[in-house]
């Protein structure tokens, strides 16, 4: 029997009938093996592209052109005073840091990196717009109200360890609305690339360039 021009013998005791349907079942087979190879060669394609468009962005991202860093404003609208002064240390590596106006933030601390966290509309305002510089790292949970999460960066560094990074988008989470779900989003941004247009509410901004953070809530 001839099959796509090649040879083949017919089994032992079958009909020439029942041969054709054997390797005709035998040639579909293969064939849907084929194609399936190919479709996962397509998918590997697709998932290396996107790989390394995300990878291209967190890059531009990490050290981007930014404006000089402004200074945190203390009473009067003059520069306060450096990183440190004025926080209260407490067990765990926490306090409160206040600012030029006494406001409250409460303060933690990961491998050295100082992290400050907003509590209401009017307490996030002030300390994504007054208090932190434009480089410093700003979290915050996607689509669900929370607060405002500052990861100060004193020495202005174009980029900070991982997991400092991804302890602080934690922190963003569990200090929102999504605190008691599974794996959210949290969006991270430089200080340099958050506004708030004129007429915004209280807490509201727009982010200019981010990237997503995918983290499961923690204190």
């Amino acid at each position: 029997m001839l099959l796509d021009g090649t040879r083949l013998p017919l089994p032992e005791g079958s009909a020439a009938e029942e041969a054709v349907q054997v390797w005709f079942t035998a040639a579909k087979k293969a064939e849907r093996g084929l194609a399936r190879v190919a479709e996962l060669e397509a998918e590997l394609v697709r998932e290396r592209a996107a790989w390394v468009k995300r990878a291209a962005q967190e890059a531009e991202f990490l050290a981007p052109e930014l404006p000089p860093a402004r200074q945190p404003r203390g009473k009067g609208g003059a520069p306060g005073a450096s990183k440190g002064k004025g926080t209260t240390r407490m067990q765990g590596g926490e306090g409160k840091r206040k600012d030029g106006k006494g406001t409250a933030f409460r303060s933690v601390m990961i491998d050295g990196f100082e992290v400050l966290i907003g509590k209401g509309d009017a307490e996030n305002d002030q300390l994504t717009f007054k208090v932190a510089d434009n480089l410093d790292f700003w979290f915050h949970v996607a689509s669900v109200p929370g607060s405002h999460v500052v990861l100060r960066n004193p020495d202005k560094l174009s980029e900070l360890p991982r997991h400092v990074l991804e302890r602080a988008a934690e922190l963003a989470a569990y200090h929102s609305k999504a605190r008691d779900g599974g794996k959210v989003e949290v969006h991270m941004a430089r200080i340099a690339d958050i506004s708030k247009p004129r007429g915004f509410a209280p807490g509201k901004v727009i982010l200019k360039k981010w990237i997503g953070l995918r983290v499961y809530p923690k204190p």
